[in-house]
């Protein structure tokens, strides 16, 4: 709805044009100046205040978050970041924020209906999902952070269901004494999660680090314009990032004039964003086989390993599933088409993609210890696999409850995790940073493997030589990565 407010919008701001051209060259130097001013910004204020009034009406006094995150808001450090104190169903007027409703609501317009279908989605007073803890460390409970983006922070999924809080009933049921923190934000990247950790969570005095990271990576750099305006460490705030996926750009971002924003955000998604993204484009495979993304991710990962290391806290990465896999049989993958948002681009565009984060967590694993949960969901096929995602990405509560037991017995048989539960006071680090190591790393994660280069080969000259699946391109795009509505 938002895109066809703002093409209708674009319309007017052209015919807006046309007129104005037509005052100035009909009108100059025979009236005067202010008039020729008046008369071509009537226009637009009309325009303005009838786009203000129709949401008024339509959504009441916080008609802003119609068209914007109420969630999520500008942070000067990070970009963005939860509001504080916000609770999804509490919140007595229409918010649109897709990742606090169940699963399949859609646009729900009506306030009491908006509110029941919202998940027991919480943020509390210091930013973090969840309930509240102490800043300071609570004597003899081990205090583990989770950090990442959506798939940490859980889409439409209850507090208690997200795979942080599960992680922390899985401890408590083997006996220890625990406190997990879910960090995750939607659409965080690497860069955001080291300014977080740097910035604030070595203040909370925590003992283990978890970092749920990957996907973001690839997301953040291919939608700027499939890498060509992608920079390293760049925090954006919520509507450069989710909404106008362009640079930082305060002027194109700001809601001050509500119709210009809505032409930009319409612009933005049907004329660039869409052309870009979409899995026909052979240029977004070309920019998935680039290693950019990927070494700035590597980079980062070095960078909260230092800090780490500084701080005596352990700090562990963790691969986790997709729901599908480049080693998917083909009765699997076609199953999984056939009952899920993906196409069969889609799919394999997933595959390599979740093939190149595993890599690199690997590579990475010399450095810095990883838990490979993904291995706990290989068992899981098709009918059994399918209800433990949202999406291709997101998992569900059941899924959460499979991640969060792995990652559990991953961290019970680890040394440092029984070292560090055992003698809390003491400061020491599980990361391996020496240089040596740390640049042969690097350079193995600058090239690809090479099936996978050759499997994005292939793929490239079938699209671009062979003029690649005729479908609806729209259908070839996640509109789930918008965050609202």
């Amino acid at each position: 709805m938002q895109r066809d407010y703002g093409r209708i919008i674009i319309v007017f701001l052209l015919a807006w044009l046309i007129f104005a051209s037509l005052v100035i060259g009909q009108m100059y130097g025979r009236q005067p100046g202010w008039m020729l001013v008046i008369l071509c910004l009537l226009p637009l204020v009309v325009l303005e205040f009838a786009v203000s009034l129709i949401l008024r009406l339509a959504y009441g006094s916080e008609y802003i978050y119609s068209l914007v995150n109420y969630f999520l808001v500008d942070h000067p450090v990070y970009g963005n970041c939860f509001r504080k104190n916000c609770f999804a169903k509490k919140t007595n007027f229409l918010i649109f924020d897709k990742f606090v409703f169940q699963k399949g609501s859609g646009r729900i317009d009506d306030i009491e209906r908006n509110r029941e279908a919202r998940v027991d989605f919480n943020v509390n007073s210091l930013g973090f999902r969840g309930g509240e803890f102490l800043s300071h460390q609570r004597r003899g409970k081990l205090r583990i952070f989770c950090l990442g983006g959506s798939t940490t922070a859980c889409d439409c999924n209850d507090d208690h269901e997200a795979w942080p809080a599960q992680l922390e009933q899985c401890l408590d049921a083997q006996g220890y004494n625990v406190e997990v923190v879910n960090a995750g934000v939607q659409g965080w990247y690497s860069y955001q999660d080291l300014l977080r950790f740097k910035q604030e969570i070595c203040s909370y005095h925590p003992d283990i680090v978890l970092l749920h990271q990957g996907w973001n990576e690839e997301f953040e750099y291919t939608s700027l314009s499939l890498g060509t305006r992608w920079k390293p460490r760049v925090a954006r705030n919520v509507r450069e990032e989710h909404n106008l996926y362009c640079a930082p750009n305060r002027f194109l971002s700001s809601t001050a004039i509500l119709s210009f924003y809505m032409a930009m955000q319409a612009f933005s998604k049907g004329f660039v964003f869409i052309p870009n993204m979409k899995f026909t484009n052979p240029d977004r495979w070309e920019a998935l086989q680039r290693n950019e993304y990927i070494l700035a991710w590597f980079d980062n990962l070095i960078d909260i390993a230092r800090c780490a290391k500084s701080q005596g806290v352990l700090l562990y990465t963790i691969d986790y599933p997709g729901l599908v896999s480049i080693e998917d049989t083909v009765k699997n993958r076609d199953f999984y088409v056939e009952n899920s948002r993906l196409t069969p681009l889609y799919a394999d565009y997933q595959a390599v993609s979740k093939k190149k984060i595993s890599r690199t967590l690997r590579e990475a694993g010399k450095i810095i210890s990883c838990l490979n949960a993904e291995e706990d969901f290989i068992q899981y096929e098709a009918d059994r696999r399918l209800p433990l995602f949202l999406d291709e990405i997101h998992l569900s509560p059941e899924g959460n409850a499979i991640l969060a037991q792995a990652i559990c017995e991953k961290l019970i048989s680890d040394t440092s995790f029984q070292r560090k539960y055992g003698h809390p006071e003491e400061r020491f680090f599980n990361v391996f940073l020496d240089g040596a190591q740390i640049e042969k790393v690097r350079q193995r994660l600058s090239r690809n493997a090479r099936y996978v280069d050759d499997f994005i080969e292939n793929k490239i000259d079938k699209l671009r030589y062979s003029g690649g699946p005729r479908a609806i391109q729209r259908l070839e795009v996640p509109e789930d990565r918008y965050t609202t509505f």
